[in-house]
């Protein structure tokens, strides 16, 4: 489990952005789970939560991004396959 203390460093290093889901997830769930006595630190983790869950939310858009990428390559060879078996079915029926 993730302390004060590596929140603290993964937001003062800026390796927060390069955190992996699993520790982006265990950050979230320290800074809704620990009592705060303090509004400086009140609003800090306010501001790390909103920050995590944008990091969390840029990485599903980046995989899910890839994916459609990949599916639309094969919508296009798809395409063109059906393009081209129309193109030979006109060439066939006018040869006969």
């Amino acid at each position: 489990m993730r302390t004060w203390a590596d929140l603290d460093a993964a937001f003062t290093s800026g390796s927060v952005r390069n955190a992996s889901d699993a520790d982006l997830l265990e950050y979230l769930q320290l800074c809704s789970t620990a009592a705060m006595h303090n509004d400086r630190l009140d609003a800090l983790t306010i501001n790390r939560t909103i920050t995590l869950n944008a990091l969390l939310t840029q990485n599903f858009l980046r995989r899910e991004n890839q994916a459609t990428g990949k599916l639309t390559w094969v919508v296009i060879v798809l395409a063109i396959l059906n393009v081209l078996g129309i193109g030979a079915q006109i060439w066939l029926s006018l040869r006969h």
